[in-house]
Parts: C-alpha cells; structure tokens; sequence
C-alpha cells in the first residue's frame, strides 16, 4: 500500500490539474501531493521519452535493467508495457531477466552493451572507460550521455518508488507473472 494518497484532477487546484491529463498513473497521482515537484519530473520524464535522441528500444531496456535490478516492480511494469511501444520484445525481457540474475544469454553487441552499463551503473555506480567508449562508438557522445543520464534518472525513480511504495496499476501486474518471479526479481540489492 502506497505511503501517500493517489490525488485525482479534482484535489488538485486548477493550476495543477494538467498533471494528471495525460497520463493519471500511481506515480503521478502520488507526485501530485507536491505539484510543483511533479511538473518538474513529468518535464524531465518526457524528456527523456521524447526528445533526448538515443535510440529509444536501448534506452527502455537500460530502464528495465535498472528496475529489474533494483526489484522495483513498479517501474519493471511500467516499462514493460512503454518499452513494447518501442520495440522491446518479450524475448528481450526474458534475456535482460536473465541477464540480471547472472544466467549466460546469447545477445547482440549492442544489447549486451546497453544491458552492462545499466548493470554498472545501477548495481556499482560507476561507468568504467569501455563501457563509456564502446557507447560513444554505438550511440555517439551525445548518445552516451543520454544513455547514462536516462538510466541513471531511473535509479533516483526506483529509490523513489520504493520510499513511497507505489502500487503496480492492476493491468500491468501480469507483467511480474510473465517476467519477473518474486525469487527472482531485486538481485543485486
């Protein structure tokens, strides 16, 4: 149970009831208790969906290492379903599940890259060099930094999540029951 009540359009005043129009999940529900905070981080969360340049199916699975990792299982499910929007698969879930968990998975240079650096920089904090310049030669340095800079912001939204205990919208759950069993999910914490 969230530690934090899930505010609809109508608790807010109308200057801030535009954070809940598009999109009126938990998170944004829970964040509309500080509004001005929560127009912040819905500017940079969009962001990073829409204008950052990286390519978009290397970022969502950055994400989904750094949720998957942190045994967040509202921002695994999360980017479950926004991941699929582009073009994260199913099999592509299973193998950065069993990336996670230190099971060998045969992956393209790229994912594998992605998926290393999410590890590192989620589970140690640090980027060592070829990491860093295996993603400039992939993505560009601009890319690399996006890169970084996405999934390092998912880290601050894991820790987050947790402190507020968000609740996994009920459509989304079936993602923990696809991909990640309870046994399974928050290995490296």
């Amino acid at each position: 149970m969230a530690r934090v009540p899930y505010l609809d359009a109508e608790d807010l005043t109308e200057q801030h009831r535009h954070l809940l129009d598009e999109r009126p999940i938990n998170l944004r529900r829970a964040m509309a208790n500080l509004p001005a905070l929560a127009a912040h981080y819905a500017a940079i969360a969009e962001w990073f969906r829409f204008e950052a340049e990286v390519d978009t199916r290397a970022r969502e699975l950055g994400i989904l290492v750094a949720a998957y990792g942190a045994g967040n299982a509202y921002a695994f499910c999360q980017h479950v379903e926004i991941g699929a929007r582009f073009g994260v698969t199913d099999g592509d879930i299973d193998a950065l599940c069993a990336f996670v968990n230190g099971h060998p998975v045969d992956l393209d240079a790229q994912d594998l890259l992605v998926m290393r650096t999410a590890q590192s920089l989620s589970r140690d904090a640090v980027l060592d060099d070829d990491l860093w310049e295996g993603l400039v030669e992939t993505f560009s340095q601009r890319g690399a930094m996006e890169l970084c800079l996405a999934i390092s912001h998912y880290n601050y939204v894991v820790r987050m999540l947790a402190s507020l205990r968000m609740d996994v919208e009920p459509e989304l759950a079936p993602a923990l029951e696809r991909f990640a069993p309870p046994a399974a999910i928050g290995s490296w914490r």
